[in-house]
């Protein structure tokens, strides 16, 4: 297991802010589980590329929750999310 044995909170934090993604909490030993942070990430990038395809028309939302093989709830508050944050970006909010 990949782990910031050691590592300041600086640390985590940077990785937070440039990722995009919340830490896991340390485990008992005071590490942190890069390995469920890297799975986390990718599932992140995942869930983002079906947003952009149910936003384009190019999937509906239940192919998308299937191919991320997440519960339909979990994606709509997702794509919600997704979508908010793009409404902000472009100054709608």
């Amino acid at each position: 297991m990949l782990t910031l044995s050691g590592k300041t909170k600086i640390t985590a934090q940077i990785v937070n802010s440039y990722t995009n993604t919340i830490m896991p909490k340390r485990g008992k030993d005071g590490d942190y589980n890069m390995c469920k942070a890297v799975m986390e990430i990718k599932e992140e990038g995942v869930m983002e590329t079906l947003a952009s395809l149910v936003n384009d028309g190019i999937i509906d939302a239940k192919e998308a929750t299937k191919r991320a093989n997440v519960s339909e709830e979990k994606f709509q508050k997702f794509l919600e999310k997704v979508n908010k944050q793009d409404d902000m970006h472009k100054g709608i909010l």
